[in-house]
């Protein structure tokens, strides 16, 4: 698996604490057999969570020397009317440099101007791809169709289908994997690696071979090769998703 969604840049977010949590980390993931990963601590303008590229770019060269997975960085971006400003400021950073963006959306709350700034990044000509949709409860299919459609891609928690952040998200990731919305799987890993065994199982269960190597490998390397990405065709159901819903 290619990880796109990882917060193993110690000391700087939520996630691993020290160099050795990060190491040990890393090696766990290593056994899981991860071969690269795009390290994206937070970015929240205004917050605690706000290392520059600089930062970033010294912590991925000490790691690497510790480990044989493949070491990328970028920002999960919390989603804000400046985040040009600091894209041009050289603190967000996209994915490895390319055009992708990865941006979080708030976990409990809708924000109403969301899909305007998400609209003002793709006229810049970024392409967001939006991070564990399936844990914002507050959206429905139709609204990640419309980003889709408006050139947005989606990464799902892999973890999310063991059910790691409850029912509803195992739910919602299945069904949007079913209906062809997710483009990318990331861990999440903060300060603990989940078991994917029987996540790989899991995803295997519900798509194709295709899609599967798609969005747990594909798909990533095309992200840092700056590549363009043609999402999949969203599977429609009866009525317009008819009675399938996400939580």
């Amino acid at each position: 698996m290619r990880d796109l969604h990882c917060h193993l840049l110690y000391g700087i977010d939520d996630g691993s604490r020290d160099k050795e949590e990060s190491i040990k980390l890393l090696r766990e993931l290593e056994e899981d057999r991860v071969t690269d990963i795009m390290l994206t601590p937070h970015y929240i303008i205004g917050s605690n969570y706000n290392a520059s590229n600089s930062i970033k770019k010294e912590l991925i060269k000490e790691l690497q020397d510790y480990t044989s997975i493949n070491l990328y960085y970028g920002n999960e971006v919390y989603i804000d009317n400046n985040i040009f400003e600091y894209i041009e400021k050289d603190e967000i950073s996209t994915l490895n440099g390319s055009r992708y963006l990865l941006v979080e959306f708030p976990l409990n709350e809708k924000l109403d101007s969301g899909l305007a700034i998400i609209q003002n990044l793709i006229k810049k000509g970024y392409t967001p791809i939006i991070a564990h949709p399936e844990r914002y409860h507050y959206y429905d299919l139709e609204f990640y169709e419309t980003l889709i459609n408006e050139g947005c891609l989606l990464q799902g928690n892999i973890t999310s289908l063991c059910g790691k952040y409850g029912n509803n998200s195992k739910h919602n990731l299945e069904l949007l994997v079913k209906k062809h919305m997710i483009h990318f799987m990331g861990t999440d890993t903060h300060r603990a690696a989940y078991p994917l065994n029987k996540c790989y199982i899991a995803l295997s269960s519900i798509t194709t071979r295709e899609m599967y190597k798609a969005i747990t490998s594909e798909n990533f390397l095309r992200v840092i090769n700056d590549e363009e990405i043609e999402p999949f065709n969203i599977i429609k159901s009866t009525g317009l998703f008819g009675t399938e819903k996400l939580k």
